[in-house]
């Protein structure tokens, strides 16, 4: 099903960098700040660590999740699949702004955001897998 196409060369090359950044920020480890973990710091502190960086680098990595998404929209509008389009924009638009606020209630969007992310990844996968087992 994904042979051809921008879904089938796009999508998955920006999925496929999503994976690789979610390895990256779990290889490197973030400073202390915002109360994480307890007894540190309440702000952010002056300077970070180089890990910290490619951390930060590699979690923003999870845009590419939502620029994948869009790609698969088009190729799903292609095929008149409305729900799955609007699930897909749904999800493309609903990860960027949960996952990157500022304030407080950080880690409960944060969270709800990757079950979106997640949710997503296992949706497109199965939904793939299933074309592909009978076309």
């Amino acid at each position: 099903m994904l042979r051809a196409g921008r879904a089938g060369t796009w999508g998955l090359q920006l999925l496929g960098a999503f994976g690789v950044g979610l390895i990256a920020a779990g290889v490197f480890r973030t400073d202390p700040a915002c109360g994480f973990p307890q007894g540190a710091s309440a702000g952010l502190p002056d300077s970070f660590s180089w890990q910290a960086i490619l951390r930060g680098i590699a979690a923003s990595m999870a845009l590419l999740l939502a620029a994948a998404c869009f790609v698969f929209v088009r190729r799903f509008a292609a095929r008149r699949s409305r729900g799955w389009v609007a699930y897909y924009v749904a999800t493309g638009v609903a990860v960027p702004v949960l996952g990157f606020p500022a304030g407080s209630g950080v880690s409960v969007r944060l969270a709800i955001a990757t079950l979106l992310a997640f949710g997503w990844a296992t949706a497109i996968t199965a939904r793939l897998k299933t074309k592909l087992a009978y076309a």
